[in-house]
């Protein structure tokens, strides 16, 4: 008994295979010569990116924020994209800009600049509906339309 329970442990594990996981790690942080410090960490795994970031200067409160994003779902400092971005600063941008040819929404951002807009974005099926909100650095709250 003890033979053939081993025996198919043997032959189970042959032909099993075990799932690979793909994944990258970035980690840098800068110096400032006003004694300031900042550190970035990016992990992505499959369609998932997570990030912490922490900015730290003499005589200010540390700023630590975390985000994630998925193909679904997206939570953290949030940036505008496309026509959103347009709309905040109506005259900045010339009519053959890329910010026309942009995705309008909201996205994770994924820099080292301290960002007050915190948001949250929840996508549909293969991204065709999207719905998300943030607030800004003043703390009010703004919803983003559903785009297509």
């Amino acid at each position: 008994m003890i033979l053939l329970v081993g025996l198919l442990g043997l032959v189970s594990g042959v032909f099993r295979t075990a799932a690979q996981v793909s994944w990258r790690s970035r980690l840098d942080s800068e110096l400032t010569l006003e004694g300031g410090i900042s550190a970035r960490w990016l992990l992505e795994l499959e369609q998932a990116r997570f990030l912490y970031l922490e900015q730290r200067k003499p005589e200010e409160d540390p700023y630590r924020v975390v985000g994630f994003r998925s193909p679904l779902f997206s939570f953290g400092p949030m940036e505008l994209k496309g026509l959103m971005r347009e709309a905040g600063s109506p005259l900045g941008y010339s009519l053959s800009g890329a910010v026309f040819r942009e995705h309008t929404g909201i996205q994770l951002y994924e820099g080292r600049e301290v960002k007050r807009r915190i948001g949250i974005c929840i996508a549909g099926p293969d991204r065709d509906l999207s719905l998300g909100g943030y607030r800004d650095a003043e703390g009010t709250p703004h919803i983003s339309p559903p785009f297509v």
